[in-house]
């Protein structure tokens, strides 16, 4: 029987390098507001150059009960897709209500709809998060420590991580520190070339 790590690396894509249509910011954005009709563009840049990497119209009625939303863009540069997008409102603690988009396959409400051939949520979609791939690429190396210091692979993985953070948590601090003596030396005139403290800065 196969243990942790023994099986192949899962090959289901990840949200991060989805299309995602996001109700939160559409509302944020005031591209989606209440008792409106409306439609534009919506564009996906790149945070690296601000390229655009990805585009959709749309155009929605939430005048209507129930309110729709509907999305069309083009898949693989061939094939034209068009969803109409059922808008769900729920009301809050502190007065108002949130807005939130219906899956068109499961019908369950959702912050996010993913654009690829159909438009799904992430559950629809099988898609997974890109940590979480690479959270399980050491179960084999952990198994195999485990097994041969008779401890539990869950324990140990906790220990290891706890260990790693505090190690991140120290390397920083001496980087704070070493920062703070630099820019101290600097201000007292330290003379890199002599290794000593100019004396008209010392006085």
């Amino acid at each position: 029987m196969g243990g942790y790590g023994s099986g192949r690396t899962t090959a289901r894509a990840a949200v991060d390098g989805s299309i995602a249509l996001d109700i939160n910011s559409l509302v944020r954005k005031r591209i989606l507001i209440r008792d409106a009709r409306s439609f534009g563009t919506l564009r996906w840049t790149r945070v690296s150059d601000g390229k655009e990497t990805a585009s959709c119209g749309y155009g929605f009625d939430t005048t209507c009960n129930p309110m729709m939303m509907n999305v069309f863009y083009t898949y693989n540069r061939a094939e034209k897709i068009s969803c109409n997008i059922v808008l769900d409102s729920i009301p809050v603690y502190f007065g108002g209500r949130r807005l939130y988009l219906i899956c068109p396959e499961c019908g369950r409400r959702t912050w996010h709809l993913y654009l690829r051939r159909f438009v799904k949520c992430r559950i629809c979609h099988n898609l997974t998060y890109q940590s979480c791939k690479e959270s399980h690429g050491s179960d084999l190396f952990y198994a195999r420590m485990a097994s041969s210091m008779g401890v539990n692979m869950e324990n140990l993985r906790r220990a290891m991580s706890f260990y790693i953070k505090q190690g991140r948590k120290e390397r920083e601090r001496k980087a704070r520190l070493s920062r703070r003596g630099r820019k101290r030396k600097t201000d007292l005139g330290y003379n890199r070339a002599t290794g000593k403290v100019n004396a008209s800065k010392n006085q």
